[in-house]
């Protein structure tokens, strides 16, 4: 993907190397040279008037970045309107804000102006195309379908209010008893979308269908006084000191409001569920090649085709497993198959910890263990370490039987909330300690905590930078942290968590394979699963769990290993281009301190750091 389709001009080292010195990182008294221009306030201007659309258009994000406060309070009030013509008028802001931005003009800005542009438009542009392209799905984001076991507003609205919703004052309660007024009728908006893309041919395939109504089921069976919304909303307001009588209301919203409607998500779907196709690709939607092509290409922000990336991952399967079988069999767990051998692995009494409240208590306690170590490690390797805390916290119950099993989601933007390492503890013996070791890493320290606290907590930058994610550079940011890991030493004496790694590694190669192979090579989803079990080392179960995530989020899972690449190969040419003068922690500064580009500006941030070391150290 292009960073301007209206200019092929690449930025020049002159305006890159003011972006690094405007980011600190050069001598301040150079630094203090740049400064934006007229154009430059113009952009800045820009920036911010669209992100205010966008948290209007949507309180959630608002109030998951902790920005629903001072002239943004009533947006604390409200959730998003989820309706056919929200869609639509979605679709349309943001075209519009894609106009406004090609009018900057670009030839008169430099430095970190230039980068937030061309980080911007790429993003927006990205999004326009499949919006305008496709009148199905989300409205600006890869994702097919309204309801599944990972979209929809019943797994997101509980989360954020039970999360994300601070309860100190009789306001914040009333507002919260405004959401869940509100909850309601946004299940019902979300209904007639699914009717709207059932009437184009658009419905999630028969197994995800069925994941999405177990889940439904299983929050409508909550009782008031032990659900998510009712209990931990009378806990807050018991933390407060404040009246019960709200809790009282909530419950009331809950019976009369909330479970008629999530019948009603429940019986649409139900309905669609005979006549459901068990095709897992995008293929089978309406133009799903090219449906698929946008979604890699705002997944992965290149311009890789679909049957590149499958035989990039086949090739890499191939290396990292026969490094993983090679490991195994050092060890003693070496079988006819790689499957075979994992699972030897997998089951070992040593490394699993009891399916019960204490074993789940115990694992999340090794995993904090394993994250202290690491933050002792990182000076190595980092210049600046993350003020902001890293908590874990458990998958909510109900959501369990289709979340992957894990994730991390960031902090609030005024450090009042740490970031939020979630863990999936459905079945511990299917998680193993060293599963999570990794992915700790990657998610946590020195993976997307360390690198979202940085952005946040660095130099000044327009707000939209620090809420919009680009995959292939996060993404591929918390795959190469994974390798950080391993050459901080923290495999050192555990010769089993690195095979971890490297199984974690041979994971995500796998998922280049697997998503290609889903919605490119029209394979069923047990085709999918079957080759992640025989050729991943995947167990079954986080096989099929991976399949349907796949089936569901096209492209993101491609995201990974082509970012990952990407890391390697800049620190590389940093390493050759710089000799003695390469230090990593500058390295890492650099490209941390202009947040997450497209990997297209990634390349020219390098190329800029490597130009300003070398006049830096003459």
């Amino acid at each position: 993907m292009n960073s301007l389709s209206v200019s092929d001009a690449a930025l020049s080292r002159r305006t890159l190397l003011s972006a690094l010195l405007a980011a600190g990182l050069a001598p301040p008294s150079l630094a203090a040279t740049y400064a934006p221009g007229p154009e430059g306030k113009r952009l800045g201007a820009l920036l911010d008037a669209i992100v205010e659309e966008d948290l209007r258009a949507s309180p959630e994000l608002a109030s998951s970045y902790g920005l629903d406060t001072g002239t943004r309070a009533p947006l604390k009030r409200a959730l998003g309107n989820r309706s056919v013509q929200a869609r639509t008028a979605a679709k349309l802001r943001l075209v519009d804000q894609l106009r406004r931005l090609e009018a900057v003009d670009r030839d008169a800005l430099a430095g970190m102006d230039l980068v937030n542009l061309d980080a911007i438009h790429a993003t927006l542009a990205g999004r326009a195309a499949l919006a305008r392209q496709f009148d199905y799905g989300a409205a600006t984001d890869a994702r097919p379908y309204v309801l599944s076991h990972l979209t929809g507003a019943y797994s997101s609205i509980p989360e954020l209010l039970d999360t994300k919703h601070d309860i100190r004052t009789e306001a914040d309660a009333e507002a919260y008893l405004a959401r869940l007024s509100m909850f309601g009728p946004v299940l019902l908006q979300e209904v007639d979308c699914l009717r709207s893309d059932a009437a184009l041919g658009v419905t999630p395939p028969d197994f995800v269908q069925d994941r999405a109504i177990e889940q439904l089921k299983a929050l409508r069976a909550q009782s008031p006084e032990a659900s998510t919304l009712v209990a931990g909303f009378a806990h807050k307001l018991g933390a407060a000191s404040l009246s019960p009588r709200f809790g009282t209301s909530a419950a009331t919203l809950w019976a009369q409001t909330v479970k008629p409607a999530l019948d009603s998500q429940i019986a649409a779907l139900e309905k669609l569920r005979p006549a459901a196709s068990h095709d897992a690709g995008v293929w089978r939607l309406p133009d799903g090649e090219r449906y698929y092509a946008a979604s890699l290409g705002i997944e992965t922000t290149t311009n890789f085709k679909a049957v590149d990336l499958h035989k990039l991952g086949l090739e890499l399967a191939a290396d990292l497993g026969s490094q993983l079988a090679s490991m195994l069999n050092a060890q003693g767990y070496g079988r006819d198959s790689l499957a075979a051998s994992v699972m030897a692995l997998l089951v070992d009494p040593k490394f699993v910890y009891p399916n019960d409240e204490t074993g789940k208590a115990a694992l999340v306690a090794a995993i904090t263990s394993k994250l202290d170590d690491m933050r002792q490690r990182l000076p190595r390797f980092f210049p600046e370490l993350p003020g902001a805390q890293v908590q874990i916290r458990r998958v909510p119950a109900f959501l369990e039987a289709g979340a992957p099993f894990a994730r991390y989601e960031d902090p609030s933007i005024d450090g009042t909330r740490p970031g939020v390492f979630y863990v999936n503890l459905r079945d511990t013996s299917e998680t193993p300690s060293w599963m999570f070791t990794t992915t700790a890493f990657h998610e946590a320290l020195p993976g997307h905590h360390l690198q979202q606290v940085v952005l946040q907590e660095g130099p000044p930058m327009p707000l939209i930078r620090k809420l919009v994610w680009s995959s292939g550079y996060g993404e591929g940011w918390g795959l190469y942290a994974e390798q950080l890991a391993d050459e901080l030493g923290a495999y050192e004496d555990d010769p089993v968590g690195r095979i971890g790694f490297v199984w974690s590694a041979l994971l995500r190669a796998s998922r280049l394979v697997v998503d290609t192979g889903i919605h490119a090579l029209r394979w069923s989803r047990e085709e999918a699963i079957a080759w992640l079990v025989d050729h991943g080392g995947i167990p079954k179960g986080m096989a099929t769990n991976e399949v349907e995530r796949y089936c569901v989020w096209p492209g993101q899972a491609c995201s990974y290993m082509v970012g990952k690449i990407a890391w390697l190969n800049h620190r590389e040419r940093s390493r050759q281009a710089l000799g003695k003068l390469f230090d990593i922690r500058d390295f890492h500064r650099a490209t941390l301190a202009v947040g997450a580009v497209p990997l297209t500006i990634l390349d020219r941030v390098v190329d800029d750091y490597i130009a300003e070391a070398r006049t830096r150290r003459r």
